[in-house]
């Protein structure tokens, strides 16, 4: 339970198992008494269990020495009471069963940023596969058990690995021996289900399962009885992705379906290498698949702000938001004064959203046609506020031609120009529809599609992520035959410029 643990406070129990127990802490020694950590402790029936103890320690001696941006890094190995403990770096964010869960309302992450999260867990399995001890021998580490829950994403849009507790390692195999990885069922590669010698190449398969089922929304080969699946895994049919996301370009599926081939030597050689093919894809398309653009999506979907790894009081947090409110509406409405009933409605709309970005950003731009009072007592503000509640809102305010446009930008993975735009989007079937670049710019400024300059001065357009998800599920719903028309345009255009 929370309390003094040696020199920590512990101030939550985040989760408990059979085994151990995890629990957020601070230390009262620490220089910075606001940093965060998180303990790791095993029960105390276990502490006279010497298979286990010796486990538990293989972890904490593995992960102490993988120094990596994108593994949790291990603060600390120690007993208390006869307790055994590893205290940690706390990441402030979400694991990535969090991050699937609440990106299904929007269509699914982004296909850039899941790139982003699968090359950057590639990147910390690489790491970790090269590992030296000591003495400079290789250390052969498998970590074993790649899945959503222990890949975790902060908001600061750093994705880093966690939970070495049933990783393989050259030192851990001369004590124990040689046997199967524990790892979960659904995440397992053929060769650990069927009980073979594992390398490297078996983490690049668990993480290929996760990057395939962040893709299509739906598990591989995950069922509800454990029997199931290991059959599943091991016959290690792979259905293409494109088969259930249309919108899947053809690259990143032959990337994906490259990591799960049933034989290792199919697959990449090294994970690096298929963080390379992932990096190549977003060069090329020039997606927003950054650490910042990470960052934006989980601030907004999970209504946070930037705050350096650390919770900022919520009236600060509201101050900021009603700056943010202000700066748009006056865009939006240059000249508008806000009144004394402005304000207290602009307050209330940030109290709606407790911060939420792009929702209030979205909101203001509307000033341009409705007052604050007038918004905060119409929908989505009286019934329960979310940021796909202000999408739909805002997708009704628009007109036909604009309803059409923003939904054919959807098929965009990342930036695009004003060829792109004049390549690929056609509003033409709409009556009266004027010409694409002036329906644009209604968008801008109604904070739907961003614009930026390039180094040469070239007009860049882009979404932000939530409103490219958005999009991709409108274009979906146009009349028969648009979306798959949009699509056609959009691969002619990538092709002729790849010439």
């Amino acid at each position: 339970m929370p309390g003094r643990f040696g020199r920590y406070e512990l101030i939550e129990r985040l989760a408990r198992g059979g085994m151990g127990e995890v629990f957020l802490a601070r230390r009262f020694d620490s220089k910075d008494p606001e940093r965060a950590f998180v303990i790791k402790r095993v029960l105390p029936h276990l502490a006279s269990d010497t298979a286990f103890r010796d486990r538990f320690l293989d972890e904490a001696r593995i992960a102490a020495r993988l120094s990596h941006p994108n593994i949790v890094h291990l603060v600390e190995l120690g007993e208390v009471d006869g307790q055994w403990f590893i205290a940690m770096e706390h990441v402030a964010g979400k694991d990535l069963h969090a991050v699937q869960t609440a990106a299904r309302s929007t269509g699914g992450l982004p296909l850039a940023l899941s790139c982003r999260v699968v090359a950057d867990a590639a990147a910390a399995l690489a790491f970790s596969h090269q590992a030296h001890d000591p003495e400079g021998r290789p250390m052969h580490v498998v970590h074993g058990d790649v899945t959503p829950r222990n890949l975790l994403v902060g908001f600061d849009g750093v994705v880093k690995l966690i939970d070495f507790g049933v990783a393989h390692a050259a030192s851990r195999l001369q004590r124990h021996g040689v046997g199967a990885l524990g790892g979960t069922t659904g995440y397992l590669s053929p060769e650990q289900a069927l009980d073979e010698g594992v390398d490297a190449r078996s983490d690049q398969f668990s993480l290929g399962v996760v990057f395939w089922e962040l893709l299509t929304g739906r598990h591989l080969f995950e069922a509800d009885d454990d029997a199931v699946t290991l059959a599943r895994v091991v016959d290690c049919r792979v259905v293409a992705p494109r088969e259930f996301n249309p919108s899947v370009p053809e690259g990143l599926e032959a990337t994906v379906l490259r990591m799960l081939e049933q034989h290792p030597a199919d697959r990449f050689p090294t994970c690096d290498a298929a963080r390379a093919a992932l990096e190549g894809w977003l060069r090329e398309t020039r997606a927003e698949g950054t650490a910042s653009h990470l960052s934006r999506w989980m601030q907004a979907t999970f209504q946070t702000g930037s705050t350096g790894g650390r919770a900022r009081t919520q009236g600060a947090r509201h101050l900021d938001a009603e700056a943010l409110f202000f700066e748009r509406a006056q865009a939006a409405r240059p000249g508008w004064t806000p009144t004394p009933s402005d304000r207290a409605a602009v307050q209330a709309l940030v109290t709606s959203f407790d911060g939420l970005p792009l929702a209030l950003e979205l909101a203001a731009a509307q000033v341009a046609r409705v007052s604050p009072a007038e918004l905060v007592r119409g929908p989505p503000f009286t019934g329960e506020v979310s940021l796909r509640a202000v999408l739909d809102w805002c997708w009704a305010l628009l007109e036909p031609h604009e309803q059409d446009l923003l939904a054919q930008l959807g098929v965009f993975a990342g930036a695009f120009s004003l060829e792109a735009l004049e390549a690929v989007v056609d509003v033409s079937s709409t009556p009266h529809a004027p010409w694409p670049l002036d329906v644009v710019q209604a968008l801008k400024e109604q904070a739907l599609v961003h614009v930026a300059e390039g180094p040469r001065g070239e007009v860049h357009f882009s979404l932000p992520e939530p409103v490219r998800s958005f999009a991709r599920e409108r274009l979906e719903r146009l009349p028969p035959g648009v979306a798959e028309a949009t699509r056609a345009r959009h691969a002619a255009f990538m092709h002729g410029e790849d010439r």
